[in-house]
């Protein structure tokens, strides 16, 4: 369980093209007070055990938006002190922060540490450096791969964000960042493909023709591709799109762009749907009535919305009738294609 805490622009150097993180975090920009901290840990930790009776395995107070090393070190302290008393008391077991790869140093490292910081996450957005410049990040894709070396090599566990759909970027460039990425083995990866949001520099581009964002379509596409590999290299993918505000899904905060309120479940609905192809194409006896067995928790990745993966299948390699089955055993994520005595299954997440 995360307890999160929205610290909008705050230690940031400069505002990026793409930047609005109050939009992006539903929350109004302000200086986090003490008060309002500990009301809503207390809130947060009181109502954990609602409903299941039982302790989350692990519990982090994390500080995300802006970004945490570029802080005053009185207010990095200030707030890792609050979060310390919980942590000593046992109330929670960990402490996550956000920041940029070109604020990470030896000693700011040393002192996170020191006050119960665990996880770091790191925006790194693209390992291209045409890419970061015209998104007016201000530092090089060298600063990141520095950054998570050093959190690496201090024991942090180590969570990377990208962006594919920069200005600049291309399936061809966002692909050389998921390899980049990959080489450098982070503990964890969130993706979520450039939009549009109100407010931003990217907004004045945008409405003047000089940039354009990926459709929905590209930017699944892309983000399938990149689950594959990161898969296949042990790196969990832990986000995938922006987590929907009322002011996304309601309002006008969204200008353009592959914003979807579901869109991680159309990552997965695209990988099943590949894997079933792959089986497909292995097992031409299995054409007339395919049966596929999944875990109870893929089932609608495998169906897809409004059933279209299904009525893909049927359609485009000519089957009789597709069964679904479910299956408690099964591992999330791999498909299995039954035709009489025989069986082939996939790893769908799992082929770069």
């Amino acid at each position: 369980m995360i307890i999160p805490f929205f610290l909008p622009n705050r230690g940031c150097p400069q505002r990026c093209l793409f930047c609005n993180q109050s939009v992006a975090s539903g929350e109004m920009p302000g200086d986090l007070r003490e008060e309002g901290f500990q009301r809503r840990v207390r809130a947060a930790l009181e109502g954990r055990n609602a409903g299941s009776g039982r302790r989350p395995q692990r519990i982090q107070i994390a500080f995300y938006g802006g970004n945490f090393t570029g802080l005053s070190r009185e207010r990095r302290r200030e707030l890792l002190c609050w979060a310390g008393d919980y942590l000593r008391r046992g109330g929670v077991d960990s402490i996550r922060v956000s920041t940029r790869p070109d604020h990470l140093d030896g000693d700011v490292l040393d002192e996170l540490r020191d006050h119960g910081v665990s996880t770091v996450e790191v925006g790194l957005q693209s390992l291209d450096d045409g890419v970061l410049v015209q998104s007016r990040r201000g530092h090089t894709a060298a600063d990141g791969e520095r950054a998570v070396g050093l959190l690496k090599d201090r024991g942090f566990e180590t969570s990377v964000h990208l962006m594919p759909g920069l200005p600049g970027d291309s399936a061809a460039v966002f692909d050389g960042t998921v390899r980049r990425t990959a080489a450098l083995s982070p503990d964890m990866v969130r993706i979520h493909p450039t939009v549009v949001l109100r407010g931003t520099a990217l907004e004045e581009e945008y409405r003047s023709g000089r940039y354009h964002p990926l459709v929905l379509a590209e930017a699944v596409d892309q983000c399938a591709g990149a689950v594959r590999r990161f898969s296949a290299a042990g790196i969990s993918v832990i986000r995938l799109g922006l987590q929907p505000t009322p002011g996304m899904t309601g309002g006008n905060d969204v200008v353009a762009g592959p914003f979807h309120p579901a869109f991680g479940s159309l990552v997965h609905e695209a990988l099943f749907l590949r894997g079933a192809a792959i089986l497909l194409e292995k097992m031409p006896g299995a054409r007339r009535d395919a049966r596929f067995r999944v875990a109870p928790g893929d089932v609608s990745f495998f169906r897809g919305q409004g059933n279209a993966n299904v009525s893909f299948l049927l359609e485009h390699f000519g089957l009789g009738s597709v069964a679904v089955e479910e299956d408690a055993g099964q591992a999330r994520g791999i498909l299995v294609l039954e035709s009489g005595p025989s069986r082939s299954e996939i790893n769908c997440s799992d082929r770069p």
